[in-house]
């Protein structure tokens, strides 16, 4: 019995869609944009609520940074030197830029650009982001500016 109304009642949208083009589509594109917003929406909740951080233990960071004259600032090696050896509650302090801007690679084939950040040795550490292959620098290259480079495949 309901399957015989429902099939009247899509019988009749279809003629009714067929007969009126212009209401066709509207109708088509008022989908395709909700679905689209909708998806957008989705993703967005996804990668800031819903999937967790790639690191181990991300309930246990957070960040320290610098308010100079009301402006964002700086915080130089000495001060996060002190801050590990004042701050004794904090398990590890590890230090980065936020983009120290890129370079140019260019072996075979067409040069790429590479994006840098600058960072103490135990940033990997802090973070609990195994490395894949080779090893970290010690903590007294981080004060003498002795500068490593790790490679990342990923994003």
């Amino acid at each position: 019995m309901i399957s015989a109304a429902f099939s009247s009642g899509l019988r009749s949208a279809v003629r009714l869609l067929w007969r009126e083009p212009s209401f066709s589509a509207s109708l088509i594109f008022t989908l395709a944009l909700a679905i689209g917003a909708s998806s957008a929406v989705f993703s967005f909740a996804n990668t800031l609520l819903l999937k967790p951080f790639p690191f181990h233990e991300p309930d246990r960071l957070f960040e320290i940074y610098s308010v100079k004259g009301g402006e964002p600032g700086k915080i130089s090696m000495a001060e996060v030197e002190e801050m590990r050896r004042g701050m004794t509650s904090v398990e590890a302090i590890a230090a980065h830029t936020g983009s120290a801007g890129g370079y140019n690679y260019s072996g075979e084939g067409r040069p790429e650009e590479w994006k840098a950040i600058l960072c103490t040795g135990n940033l990997f550490t802090v973070l609990g982001v195994p490395l894949e292959m080779g090893s970290l620098w010690p903590e007294d290259m981080d004060r003498n500016r002795g500068f490593r480079v790790i490679l990342s495949y990923g994003v």
